[in-house]
């Protein structure tokens, strides 16, 4: 899947927004940093990512939380953080 690299964290219930994620985000286009962390691809906004997600907008909300757009990155991470992002294309 090719995409915008997103950031996302999720400040409450993070289990079920990782389960909500993975609904339609495949595994290779999902990057755990920790429990409630996660680097995804996906086409479309922010927006779009974080109501499907279940962090923004009404019935379908399930918990909190963030959603960024990745467009450089820099700092310290395993290995396989940087393998993941240069094949993502960044």
């Amino acid at each position: 899947m090719a995409g915008t690299v997103f950031f996302i964290t999720a400040h409450s219930n993070a289990p079920q927004v990782e389960e909500r994620l993975s609904t339609f985000i495949s595994e290779n286009d999902m990057f755990k940093l920790r429990p409630d962390e996660w680097m995804v691809t996906f086409e479309g906004a922010a927006r779009d990512l974080a109501e499907k997600a279940g962090i923004r907008g009404g019935d379908e909300r399930i918990g909190t939380g963030l959603v960024l757009p990745v467009t450089t990155y820099s700092g310290r991470a395993a290995t396989e953080l940087w393998d993941w992002l240069r094949e993502k294309g960044l």
